[in-house]
């Protein structure tokens, strides 16, 4: 389901700020890779889990297609739209790189939760995206998560995807 939120409220203000460090955090791992390699990448794919997202990794590089060698790098796999490469841990530029992205900031549900959206169930953590459009802040979660909620009139829920 995507969750919209009134204009000005906690809600919003929390979601956009969980976006700046999610971009942020995005530029910041990209200008690592580059520093050390002097390429720059394409993208990176993130991990999430125990109360964070968007835990950028370098594992999950990307690259131009016709970039065929990083620095660092080992190749992982090739399509038409990028080369995946993850970091080399038996180089001091790849060991550096991932230790580097490692340390840099992830988003938190604790701060989206204590407003009264859930990330977890019990011990069970669901996946979510959030992000800002002409529209303004937007989570995407699990509809699982919907009776879980607190009513509030600061959330709008503008899609709930139905699964069959």
């Amino acid at each position: 389901m995507i969750l919209r939120f009134k204009k000005g409220s906690e809600l919003e203000k929390a979601v956009l700020k969980q976006n700046d460090i999610k971009n942020n955090s995005r530029t910041e791992a990209m200008e690592i890779v580059e520093k050390h390699t002097g390429i720059i990448p394409s993208g990176f794919g993130y991990h999430w889990g125990f109360g964070s997202n968007y835990m950028w990794s370098a594992d999950m590089a990307n690259f131009p297609p016709e970039i065929n060698e990083v620095p660092g790098f080992t190749h992982v796999k090739k399509n038409e739209e990028c080369n995946i490469f993850k970091p080399n841990g038996r180089t001091k530029i790849g060991r550096l790189i991932r230790s580097e992205v490692r340390e840099l900031d992830k988003v938190s549900c604790k701060e989206i939760e204590a407003l009264g959206i859930p990330t977890h169930v019990g011990n069970i953590w669901s996946y979510f995206q959030l992000g800002k459009d002409a529209d303004g802040a937007w989570l995407s979660l699990p509809t699982k998560l919907l009776d879980h909620m607190q009513k509030t009139d600061d959330i709008i829920i503008d899609v709930v995807e139905k699964h069959s």
